[in-house]
């Protein structure tokens, strides 16, 4: 497979099979400085991890820029968007007299995802097929359980354990919220149950309501019924900067677009917004239009000046959106008042007999008759319009009616795409497996982990990017591993992660055996997200187990913890003794050793946010035959008895090496072991040309080439199963008779005499993966004949089959063009003797 690495440059003497030190020396252009090789290497993984970092890995293995994946994503996505589009939601409901807007937003959407996955039809269902409560959700978010297993207090109490502090004396029920909040109570194994298990009580006795709630939750406090895939936070449509203490929003359409795919493919999504019933933001709670006349009810925001369009005061469930949804249901009439020219204009509209707007609409909300006018006219008035057609639609969270008045649109409003203050929007997914909504079976049955918090991004103190969360396991049952959940705090956070089973010292994660490790995962939003594990990976009964995570935002470490002010946390911690460990650089610490630390600096620190999800395992009897053989792939053993067949895993793309290289076994070979085996995945291979060609400085008329091969372990090369070679041919040919297509198969096709194939002998500079090689004697004629070279790997599995990697194709380059570049240069680093010899090739 040919990938693409991060190019570098440098000038240094090459060592080959066909020529000694100093014999060769290296073009590149533009070049002054002279890097060591240790130089260099650092320079390589640098600009790799940034590379990975600031790349989303496609499936062929090649890799796309962030943001330019994100807008292929929404502009191919976007050709095929609908212009109407509804999800399935369920009823209306009502929150009431508590402040839990942030939860009815958060249920609602989960709600439409699992109508959407059971194959529902768009719009309001006739009847609720899914209820879930929202005064479970509000009780776990505020009311955590203290370090010895009991709800802080006394059963109940208005402040909590772990999470956010609760003022109120409701239980947090009146505390308010945004969106991330329900989120965080949704992804903790907790609060997704059912409306029946703890009913929504509001209307009555606010002392009454809430302590019913509350007590069901806390009898109920473990209750789940389903699990949560992801919950990603979609970026904003008109987002805010702040510059030099000022807040401005501008404007990006494209991630208007995003949020419409993912209401098409996931269901609603819960967003933050601000709604005042006052004039000056030209909207209302959401009476109907007989209350305005013709006019209707107003959504959009449009003031220029008031401090409420930069923040947010409820959370409502966005359900669909509507392309033809005239601006003109938005106008507002022009009194020279400040408006914000972002996303709202002046237009002249000419007005009926009555001195209204002479209007009308389709029934799909486009204007049908109007007359406009950028100019003042006679029996016109000026409007303050939004710029752009289109809304979206809202479900909210106050029932339909109102007293005598109707809530919107049988609670449905209609809000302009131009409306700025939509933030924070969360798209929710459930888990596949549909079966464990009806309690028939959830998808994973144990959750390990030590807080239920979404966090906040590492502070500066911690001087690595590591963090672990040990777990011992039960001494009756296994634990099946399933998935990984974890939170990412900033787009394009790369995260690892890797599990170690039987820990012999618990204070440090990393003494036991790795079971599994991720790889680096790139996630392109912001939110909460979880890696399915394929393989068969087990914790074992009556050990310690941990997972070690890294993150990072490019050059800054992007680990999700829990931190916050330690002189007024919103935050309480529940951390224990060796639960959570940090690496200060040198040696793994103790959560509560670094936010003793960490409260000099004013932090106070808890534990991260990863997590692991499995199902229990009865444990295995032991057998009274003893297994003959053990087979340990990657870590993970597994006996097998005499006679028994042994199949490698299928998941690495380029087999496995034993321990001394002799055997390669190919992805998904099965075998007979008659002793122990212990092998590795051949993976994160890298295999590049290098940049530039070589020409002979001792007057044999010769060029050559570079190839280098790195990964975690390189040492299978050196493998009698193993050949590496380079195919050169003239560019010429390479066009013509090639078809620009250089392989062993093309090469043999061609025959030696167009295409010359080096069988690698001995490693560049003793370096392991890096090899050369050359043509010499080439005649004056061919001196400035363009070559091209291509370097290949060909791995030969025990079971016959075999594998060839080739790497990208080398620079052009003849003789003459590279003495020509040196010539450029200066001729740096080279005697008199030799840039006279050089000469005869210009």
């Amino acid at each position: 497979m040919k990938r693409k690495v991060i190019s570098f440059i440098v000038i240094l003497a090459l060592l080959s099979t066909i020529a000694c030190s100093k014999a060769f020396v290296v073009d590149t252009k533009a070049v002054s400085d002279v890097m060591t090789m240790s130089e260099m290497t650092d320079a390589i993984k640098d600009g790799v991890k940034e590379f990975k970092r600031t790349h989303i890995k496609n499936k062929d293995g090649s890799r796309t820029e962030l943001d330019e994946y994100k807008k292929s994503r929404a502009t191919k996505k976007r050709n095929n968007l609908p212009n109407y589009y509804v999800a399935p939601y369920t009823s209306i409901k009502d929150q009431d007299s508590f402040g839990s807007c942030w939860m009815f937003a958060e249920v609602g959407s989960v709600e439409s995802n699992i109508l959407k996955k059971a194959g529902y039809p768009s719009g309001l269902q006739e009847t609720d097929p899914i209820d879930l409560s929202e005064a479970q959700g509000v009780f776990v978010q505020y009311n955590k359980q203290t370090k010895t297993g009991v709800i802080s207090g006394e059963v109940l109490t208005e402040s909590c354990n772990d999470s956010e502090k609760s003022s109120d004396s409701y239980y947090g029920y009146n505390e308010g919220g945004w969106a991330w909040d329900a989120s965080m109570a949704y992804t903790a194994d907790k609060a997704c149950v059912f409306e029946s298990d703890n009913p929504y009580r509001a209307g009555g006795d606010s002392d009454t309501d809430s302590r019913t709630m509350a007590e069901i939750a806390a009898a109920s406090y473990r209750l789940n019924r389903f699990n949560i895939k992801s919950a990603e936070q979609l970026p904003e449509v008109f987002p805010v900067e702040k510059k030099d203490g000022v807040y401005t929003r501008y404007y990006n359409p494209e991630n208007r677009e995003i949020w419409k795919q993912k209401i098409i493919a996931n269901g609603a999504i819960s967003s933050n917004y601000y709604q005042s019933s006052s004039s000056i933001y030209n909207r209302t709670w959401g009476y109907d239009k007989s209350q305005y006349g013709s006019m209707g009810p107003n959504f959009w925001y449009h003031d220029a000046t008031a401090k409420a369009k930069y923040s947010t005061n409820h959370v409502i469930t966005v359900v669909g959106f509507n392309d033809n949804y005239s601006k003109y249901h938005y106008i507002t009439k022009y009194t020279s008042q400040s408006y914000d020219e972002l996303v709202g204009e002046i237009v002249y509209i000419k007005l009926d007999d009555n001195s209204e707007p002479d209007m009308s609409f389709d029934e799909d909300g486009s204007i049908k008759n109007i007359q406009t006018s950028d100019t003042p006219q006679e029996g016109y008035q000026a409007y303050i319009v939004p710029k752009e057609d289109g809304a979206w639609l809202i479900k909210n969270s106050y029932g339909t009616v109102n007293g005598r008045y109707k809530m919107y649109d049988d609670g449905i409003m209609y809000m302009s795409y131009c409306e700025e203050t939509l933030s924070e929007s969360i798209s929710t997914v459930v888990e596949d497996d549909l079966s464990q909504i009806n309690n028939e079976e959830k998808t994973f049955d144990t959750t390990l982990s030590h807080s239920s918090m979404m966090g906040q991004r590492i502070p500066s103190f911690a001087t690595e990017v590591k963090a672990a969360e040990v777990y011992s396991i039960g001494n009756d049952k296994d634990i099946e591993l399933g998935q990984i959940g974890y939170w990412t705090g900033k787009e394009g956070t790369v995260s690892r992660f890797k599990v170690y089973g039987s820990l012999t010292d618990r204070s440090d994660p990393e003494s036991g055996t790795l079971l599994f490790d991720t790889g680096e995962v790139t996630d392109a939003y912001i939110g909460y997200h979880t890696f399915d594990i394929a393989q068969a990976v087990t914790l074992t009964h009556s050990t310690n187990v941990s997972i070690v995570a890294e993150q990072a935002c490019g050059e800054k470490s992007g680990l999700m913890i829990e931190a916050d002010d330690a002189y007024d946390p919103d935050y309480l911690y529940n951390c224990k003794t060796n639960d959570t460990k940090y690496f200060d650089g040198e040696k793994w610490i103790d959560a509560e050793t670094l936010d003793q630390q960490a409260r000099e600096d004013g932090i106070t620190v808890g534990n991260s946010t990863v997590k692991m999800f499995g199902n229990e395992k009865d444990v295995e009897p032991e057998s009274t035959t003893v297994p003959k053989y053990t087979v340990t792939v990657d870590g993970v053993e597994t006996s097998v008895e005499e006679g028994d067949s042994f199949t490698f895993p299928s998941t690495s793309e380029n087999g496995y090496t034993n321990e001394d290289y002799t055997t390669l076994y190919a992805s998904g070979q099965t075998i007979t072991p008659d002793r122990d085996i212990t092998a590795t995945s051949i993976s994160d291979l890298d295999f590049t040309m290098v940049k530039g060609a070589s020409v002979d400085l001792r007057g044999r008329d010769g060029i050559k080439f570079c190839a280098v091969a790195t990964g975690s372990d390189v040492g299978f090369l050196n493998s009698s199963s193993v050949e590496c070679g380079t195919l050169i041919a003239p560019h010429d040919i390479f066009i013509d008779e090639l078809e620009e297509n250089l392989d062993l198969e093309s090469a043999e096709k061609a025959g030696t005499n167009k295409v010359i194939k080096v069988v690698n002998s001995g490693w560049d500079q003793a370096i392991v993966g890096r090899f050369a090689a050359g043509v010499i004697n080439i005649k004056p004629f061919n001196w400035s004949r363009e070559m091209v070279a291509e370097s290949y790997i060909t791995i030969n599995y025990s079971d016959g089959s075999s594998k060839t990697l080739y790497s990208d194709l080398s620079p052009t380059r003849s003789i003459k063009r590279v003495v020509e570049i040196l010539r450029d240069m200066g001729y740096p680093g080279l005697t008199e003797e030799q840039i006279e010899m050089l000469q005869k090739y210009l």
